[in-house]
């Protein structure tokens, strides 16, 4: 299948090009005649270039068309492998999507399946395991934090909505808090000690 394809058309072309130029001598230069005999050389010799240039074009359309056929011959097995092993995928990702909705269930996230996957957990290489559960835990640690932060039911629903504790603060505060109001004013539901590990949460969020 690898072996080198040879053009006869080619090895014609070069073939009769060598045999003219091998009667072929050019002039020395050194007086009128002699520089009018070479220009004629010239011309002779851009007339042949013309001629190999031209088939050269033909030679090329040939050979565009028939590798083209060969390259369809090649494709139609291709194509046969590509619905082949497209199906046998196909269900893979359909048992992954089994596993995944399994671990989700067994995991019980108070969030859609749908907000949280990646498409790229269907894929075999993927550990969409570890993944959903770091995804879980986030989502745990959070719920556990939000009511020190405010237990406001609008902040809890921003949260949700962005599953975020950062975006959610910034959204509630601008909605609630006045321009410029400090963080000490913000209301906390915890004690001195709660409230410090809260605040140090927060600044770790960048806020």
């Amino acid at each position: 299948m690898n072996e080198l394809i040879k053009l006869s058309g080619l090895d014609l072309l070069k073939k009769e090009v060598e045999t003219q130029l091998e009667s072929f001598e050019l002039i020395e230069v050194d007086d009128d005649e002699s520089y009018k005999g070479a220009k004629k050389q010239r011309a002779s010799l851009n007339k042949l270039s013309e001629e190999v240039d031209k088939e050269r074009k033909r030679l090329a359309k040939e050979l565009k068309s028939k590798v083209d056929d060969i390259i369809k011959l090649v494709n139609l097995p291709i194509g046969e492998l590509d619905l082949r092993t497209g199906a046998w995928e196909d269900e893979l990702k359909a048992q992954r999507q089994i596993d995944i909705n399994n671990l989700y269930q067994k995991l019980n996230i108070p969030v859609e399946l749908n907000r949280l996957q990646n498409d790229k957990w269907l894929n075999q290489t993927c550990d969409y395991v570890s993944e959903l559960k770091t995804v879980a835990e986030k989502i745990e640690r959070d719920l556990e934090i939000l009511p020190s932060i405010s237990d406001n039911p609008e902040f809890r629903e921003l949260y949700f909505e962005t599953l975020d504790l950062a975006t959610a603060k910034r959204e509630f505060d601008r909605r609630h808090n006045p321009v410029g109001r400090t963080e000490r004013n913000i209301k906390f539901n915890a004690t001195d000690e709660e409230y410090q590990t809260v605040l140090e949460y927060i600044k770790s969020l960048g806020l």
